[in-house]
């Protein structure tokens, strides 16, 4: 068998009955040698290929096959770079990050509609590196979860740099949470705390880009401060630390649902030349253009919106029925829990469902009665089909723990002892106000705040 192998790419779209519109990755191998060229079809169909992700754009890593069968067993690496993605004269969609809610499952609902790129719910960066539990609750992904942005939550260089060499292999950047506006977060350094330290935020960014190439992104989600020239010095800090791009959340941390300052965002727009995603006020499809347009910027990101509609950027006005058919098939393939299935569903029913109909769905139990109650009022249950695609992979965090805890400071993986990591992300412990399912319209601010 010949030793020198072409590659060749391209990415396809495929109309799947059950997730709609579908990117998948061909892949074809020209072998110099006697076997000639082979074609092999697509990956997900492919129950023997392994893909692994990786944050290298262009890396291809193969084993020498000794026949057709370990030659198809081959494993792949490839990713997406976000750069080029905001550097497309289209809009960048992004869904934001969001406690409890931006995990695998409802990721991999909305990149079914047109969402381009996603970020994990903000994790504390302290817990993830000190326990496995907050490791494996926290961050899950597969191998259809991208571009995926890991969001941390940190106030400290050596804790965001360790954090993100952990995920980097499983995901295309790391984004800083400057922008969370609760209290907790506020006392303990994290978030809006940030803004007023502009240095200690430059050296956390310099800190994961001198460890982490490019193209993995490493980027900052802030707020406004209302001294905008504070704001300005900021990034223009950043940009020259090598931050990829920023998030600006174009409110200040005591603004809630206050129109944005469209005027502050574009002040900073004009004063660096790195990419902004603009994120706030955003409810529709017409107001993602109406703000992409307005502000110039390359991106723009949405919380809850998406939320209350997983397809607002395919242009839907409310969540179409195929939205509720896709989320009982991925949850029923991605382990996801009651309240997560339950709460997702109770935003997507909030403007189909009348008034005492929302009531009772909202007071519901257990999964049985969700189930029953789908399937009586729309005739909808789990569809099964193959989905290997879609079943969580392991991520193993070893060998850099042992690394770091080499260079840096011991890690203790046993002794699971983070407070805050209970507190904060346990239930709905972190809101400030609880969320009243008694209602029929869910208070989603604490929800998507960060």
């Amino acid at each position: 068998m010949g030793k020198n192998f072409e590659k060749k790419s391209w990415v396809l779209k495929h109309h799947h009955p059950v997730f709609g519109q579908i990117s998948f990755i061909s892949v074809r191998f020209k072998i110099c040698g006697d076997l000639g060229t082979k074609m092999f079809g697509w990956l997900w169909a492919e129950a023997d290929v392994s893909v692994v992700k990786s944050r290298e754009v262009t890396k291809w890593r193969c084993h020498k096959p000794s026949s057709i069968q370990q030659f198809r067993n081959t494993i792949f690496t490839m990713s997406t770079d976000i750069m080029e993605l905001l550097s497309s004269p289209q809009m960048t969609t992004v869904c934001a990050p969001m406690v409890r809610y931006s995990k695998l499952a409802f990721r991999t609902l909305v990149r079914q509609h047109n969402c381009d790129i996603c970020f994990t719910p903000m994790i504390l960066a302290d817990s993830f590196l000190q326990s496995a539990k907050a490791r494996n609750n926290e961050f899950t992904t597969n191998i259809q979860d991208e571009p995926l942005i890991t969001q941390f939550a940190a106030n400290n260089p050596d804790d965001l740099a360790n954090a993100a060499e952990l995920v980097a292999p499983y995901c295309n950047g790391v984004d800083l949470n400057c922008g969370c506006p609760q209290r907790w977060a506020i006392k303990d350094g994290y978030g809006v705390n940030l803004l007023d330290k502009p240095h200690l935020v430059r050296d956390m960014v310099i800190q994961v880009r001198n460890r982490i190439s490019n193209p993995f992104t490493v980027s900052v989600k802030i707020r406004l401060l209302n001294d905008i020239k504070k704001s300005v010095h900021l990034c223009q800090i950043l940009e020259r630390a090598g931050i990829s791009f920023l998030t600006i959340h174009a409110r200040t941390p005591t603004m809630q649902k206050e129109p944005i300052q469209l005027e502050n965002l574009n002040l900073i727009r004009d004063s660096i030349q790195i990419p902004i995603i603009a994120n706030g006020d955003v409810k529709s499809l017409d107001d993602a253009k109406l703000l992409a347009e307005q502000s110039k910027c390359q991106g723009v990101m949405v919380g809850n919106g998406i939320l209350t509609n997983p397809a607002l950027f395919s242009g839907a006005k409310t969540t179409p029925f195929i939205c509720i058919q896709q989320w009982l098939n991925i949850t029923d393939i991605i382990p996801t829990n009651f309240t997560t299935v339950h709460h997702h569903l109770v935003f997507m029913l909030e403007k189909i469902l009348p008034r005492k109909k929302r009531l009772l769905f909202n007071n519901l139990s257990n999964m049985e009665e969700v189930r029953l109650f789908v399937a009586s009022h729309y005739n909808m249950q789990p569809l099964s089909f193959p989905s290997s695609e879609l079943k969580p992979i392991i991520c193993d965090y070893s060998n850099i723990l042992q690394q770091n805890s080499e260079s840096h400071h011991s890690y203790h993986l046993k002794n699971y002892t983070i407070n805050k990591y209970k507190d904060c992300h346990n239930s709905d412990s972190n809101n400030k106000e609880t969320i009243n399912w008694q209602q029929p319209f869910a208070n989603l601010f604490d929800i998507t705040s960060c």
